[in-house]
């Protein structure tokens, strides 16, 4: 193995001892704030009141906390940053017409909040009549920093919790306008900020509309070789939000090297679980001069595709795997269990993402090794499950295999789930629709309806979600089916899901649009929004113009 393979084994095993030993950044301070984001649906030419709740935990000092609305804008990172307005007079781009901070009243701007005390701080959204889509900003709660005590090395810190206020705008939808912009790739030859000489890639995404639909994809790189497009790797874009006239500019570092030559880039993308056109584009790359092979991703072959292990508290279980290397050169691998993503950070009341972890739990034998070339080799899955604090039915974890060739180009990344289960612990499937909306679709009769679902339970999902249009007799009228991920969904885990619905055929009236989700064996979860057809005849149609009629939607609100 290589230096620079095993020197990335030590860092990430030197990362994960840190983050058990590390506290988060919100244990580190006396301060609690909760919510730490608003995010609501509300009709125009309305007020909204919303409190934030701010609690002192520590018993013998007070703090004196500076309140202030400010505005909230998205990076081309897809990074988020709170910003006072005088520090935005000279950025670009269309923020100004997507902020609510001035429709925030703020009772004051300054809070005490005596030891061990909780405080509500009132804020009051007024809703401008012509509001339509989604607006941002932020409310800042920044405690004042206490005085230094005396010598060299002594400091103080202070502490600044951003609240995003994200509002979107009930009644007539919005045109949804998500595309693929542009895909590219860079040598980036002896640029010190990269560890040696390396390619990035880059997906560029626009929203060009007004709503704020989350996202998720992927990059696929290709390269010609005897007349034939063979994969080279893909990289994951990760789910984010994008927000109105943003243009996202993602990196990644693809750690390796690429002769130049004829290349195809394919950009897929979802937007709120539902595919739109992918852009594919050739290039003629420039890449290291000094190489002529191609470090190609090598899709290591797990048997079985998902481990399952039956455990019980105390008991150490062990399953084998089986691991095959397709690929026709050597590759070195680490193997190592994580806590899935949708675990992380999220909460049901008591309730953690991380309570459902069973990484600390995992032992993969060996950890590292090489594979040859259309080789196997077996590895150990061992459960070692606690004795106490063992409580509920289901816990998982992510299987994450790191291939790498000998001279320390990646080869890839293969992922699996482990899922270890107490049979004699009830499983409880649940769930709850968050929210149901419409978006303008490209088609002038075809609308874009979005749901998203959270799993409540303690137990794994596979929701199944449909959409229904019903008349005023209840008549369904028109049916779509909504797609999402289609991995399992996770405890805790929230999930969005779309799909068309086409009023070509509906004529004027009030309907009732519904979402049903089915789950587990039986389960099922629904939510309805009363609406409004209207439809517009003619228009400002030109002479002659033969275009179907507009047909426009209204969400009705009901207090």
């Amino acid at each position: 193995m290589t230096r620079r393979f095993l020197a990335r084994i030590i860092q990430a095993l030197a990362c994960a001892l840190l983050l058990l030993v590390a506290d988060p950044a919100g244990a580190q301070q006396n301060l609690i704030v909760r919510p730490m984001k608003v995010e609501a649906a509300i009709p125009a030419n309305r007020t909204a009141r919303v409190s934030l709740s701010v609690r002192n935990s520590n018993q013998t000092r007070a703090e004196t906390l500076d309140i202030a609305a400010v505005e909230l804008v998205q990076n081309r990172k897809g990074d988020w940053s709170g910003f006072s307005p005088g520090e935005l007079e000279t950025r670009s781009g269309d923020w100004k017409q997507f902020s609510n901070r001035e429709w925030i009243e703020l009772p004051f701007d300054t809070l005490e909040i005596e030891p061990g005390a909780a405080a509500e701080i009132p804020l009051r959204i007024n809703i401008p009549r012509d509001a339509r889509g989604t607006y941002f900003s932020a409310v800042t709660v920044q405690t004042r920093a206490p005085e230094a005590p005396e010598g060299p090395a002594s400091f103080t810190v202070n502490f600044r919790f951003l609240i995003p206020i994200i509002i979107e705008i009930e009644g007539r939808p919005v045109r949804q306008r998500i595309q693929v912009a542009d895909l590219d790739m860079v040598f980036t030859g002896d640029d010190p900020a990269f560890d040696g000489p390396t390619t990035l890639a880059m997906f560029h995404i626009a929203n060009e509309g007004r709503s704020f639909p989350r996202i998720q994809g992927q990059m696929l790189i290709e390269r010609e070789f005897n007349g034939r497009w063979r994969q080279v790797t893909r990289f994951a874009v990760p789910k984010q939000g994008i927000a109105p006239g943003v243009k996202l500019a993602l990196k990644q570092d693809l750690e390796r090297r690429l002769p130049s030559g004829t290349y195809r880039l394919r950009g897929d993308l979802s937007v709120d679980g539902r595919r739109i056109a992918p852009l594919v584009k050739e290039i003629q790359f420039e890449g290291d001069p000094s190489i002529d092979a191609l470090a190609y991703d090598t899709a290591l072959t797990l048997d079985p595709e998902m481990v399952e292990l039956s455990v019980a508290p105390g008991a150490t279980r062990t399953a084998a795997l089986t691991i095959e290397n397709p690929g026709e050169d050597a590759v070195d691998v680490a193997i190592g269990a994580i806590t899935p993503h949708p675990l992380r950070g999220v909460a049901i009341g008591a309730l953690r993402g991380e309570d459902l972890s069973a990484a600390p739990w995992i032992q993969v034998r060996p950890a590292a090794f090489t594979i040859r070339p259309g080789g196997r080799r077996n590895v150990r899955i061992m459960s070692r499950v606690p004795r106490e604090g063992v409580a509920h039915p289901n816990y998982y974890a992510a299987l994450v295999l790191t291939g790498r060739y000998g001279d320390g180009q990646s080869a890839g990344e293969t992922r699996s789930t482990i899922h270890l289960m107490r049979k004699e612990v009830e499983s409880t499937a649940s769930g709850v629709i968050e929210r149901l909306t419409l978006a303008e679709g490209e088609d002038p009769s075809q609308y874009v309806l979005q749901t998203r679902f959270t799993n409540t339970g303690n137990t794994h999902l596979e929701p199944r979600v449909n959409g229904q249009l019903a008349n005023e007799r209840g008549a369904i009228v028109q049916s779509a089916r909504l797609t999402g991920e289609e991995d399992w969904l996770l405890p805790l885990e929230m999930r969005d899901y779309a799909g068309i619905v086409d009023f070509s055929n509906i004529t004027s009236g009030d309907y009732t649009l519904g979402v049903m989700v089915e789950f587990g064996e039986a389960e099922r979860a629904r939510k309805q929004i009363p609406i409004r057809v209207d439809i517009e005849e003619g228009g400002n149609k030109k002479d002659g113009d033969t275009s179907p009629p507009v047909r426009h939607i209204t969400v009705i609100h009901k207090d």
